[in-house]
C-alpha cells in the first residue's frame, strides 16, 4: 500500500495522554516530559475535549509574562518555591530554550490559562496527504481525530513523517 493511500486511522496515536484544565503548568511540564510528548488534549471531568496545550503555549506565556513584568534576571535569588524556571540543557524540558530564560511564576498557573481553546481535528478516514496539507496550512503539529464527537486519537507531523520514511524504505 502506498503512503498516499494510507489514512489517518492507519497512523494515528490511540494511547493519547490528556490533561485537565486545572492542572498546574508545572505539573503539565512533568506530564509532557514523562511521556516524551510536546502537547496534549485538555479534557473536562466528563472527558470532553475543551482545548489543546503544548510546550509552545507554555513558552509563549513565559515570554509574555517576562516581557510584561520586566522579570528578574536569570539566576536571581528567591525564597518563593512557587517560582518556576526553564533551565534548558541536559535533556530537560525544551532543551532548545536559552539557559538564561528569566524566572517566572507560571508554574502555579492552571493549564486553562495557557491552552488553546480551539481544537484542530481531522477525520479518521482522511488521507495522509490531506492530513499533512491541513497541518501545514494551519501551522500546527498535531490534530485530534474524532468519530461522532468521541476522541479516537491524535495525528502528528512526526507520525506522518514516520509513515513516509517507512514507505520510502520499502
Amino acid at each position: 500500500m502506498s503512503v498516499l493511500d494510507r489514512s489517518v486511522r492507519d497512523i494515528m496515536e490511540t494511547d493519547v495522554v490528556t490533561v485537565r484544565p486545572d492542572l498546574p503548568i508545572k505539573n503539565l511540564i512533568e506530564v509532557l516530559e514523562e511521556n516524551g510528548i510536546t502537547g496534549a488534549p485538555v479534557v473536562d471531568s466528563e472527558e470532553n475535549v475543551v482545548g489543546v496545550v503544548s510546550s509552545t503555549d507554555v513558552m509563549r506565556l513565559a515570554a509574555k509574562e517576562e516581557e510584561e513584568s520586566g522579570a528578574r534576571a536569570a539566576g536571581a535569588e528567591t525564597d518563593d518555591e512557587s517560582d518556576f524556571f526553564y533551565t534548558g540543557g541536559s535533556g530537560g524540558f525544551l532543551p532548545a530554550l536559552p539557559a538564561g530564560l528569566p524566572k517566572t511564576r507560571i508554574g502555579t498557573k492552571p493549564v486553562r490559562d495557557v491552552m488553546t481553546r480551539a481544537t484542530f481535528s481531522v477525520r479518521p478516514d482522511a488521507s495522509l496527504p490531506e492530513a499533512a496539507r491541513f497541518l501545514h496550512q494551519a501551522g500546527i503539529h498535531r490534530a485530534l481525530v474524532f468519530d461522532g464527537g468521541r476522541l479516537l486519537g491524535l495525528v502528528t507531523t512526526m507520525g506522518i513523517v514516520a509513515a513516509v520514511a517507512e514507505a520510502a524504505g520499502e
